[in-house]
C-alpha cells in the first residue's frame, strides 16, 4: 500500500509542477518561477513528506520529489519531441549537473547551520 501512495503522490507532483510551472512563468515572467515554488511546490512537500503521504525514515533528506519531476520531465520532453531518450537526457546534462551542485551547496549549508548554529541555541537552552 505504501508503494501505490507513495506512486500516486509522486506521479501527482511531477503532474503539477509540469503543468502549471511554465504557465505561471509564462503569465508572471521571471516572479511567476517563483510563486510556482511557494504556490506548487510548498503545498505538494507539505501534503506529501509532512502529513506523510509518502513514508519517509526520520532524518532522511528529501528528494524524491525533485527526482519524480526530473524523471516526469524528460519522459514528457521524449514523448513531445518524439526524440531518444538518451539525446534528451545528454542535452538536460548541465542542468543536472547545476541542480547537483545546487544540491551539494544546501547538504553544506545544511551541516553548517546545524553544527553551528543550532549548537550554539542548545548550549545556551534555547533549543529543545
Amino acid at each position: 500500500m505504501n508503494f501505490i501512495k507513495s506512486f500516486i503522490g509522486y506521479l501527482l507532483a511531477g503532474l503539477v509542477v509540469i503543468l502549471f510551472w511554465g504557465k505561471l512563468v509564462n503569465i508572471f515572467g521571471i516572479i511567476g518561477g517563483w510563486i510556482a515554488g511557494f504556490s506548487l511546490v510548498g503545498p505538494l512537500w507539505y501534503f506529501l513528506h509532512y502529513k506523510n503521504f509518502v513514508s519517509n525514515k526520520n532524518g532522511t533528506v528529501f528528494i524524491d520529489m525533485a527526482l519524480a519531476i526530473a524523471v516526469g520531465t524528460v519522459t514528457l520532453s521524449v514523448v513531445k519531441t518524439k526524440t531518444n531518450l538518451v539525446g534528451a537526457i545528454l542535452q538536460s546534462l548541465p542542468t543536472f549537473f547545476i541542480l547537483i551542485l545546487g544540491a551539494a551547496l544546501g547538504i553544506i549549508f545544511s551541516i553548517y547551520f546545524e553544527n553551528k548554529v543550532i549548537f550554539k541555541f542548545r548550549k545556551k537552552g534555547r533549543y529543545e
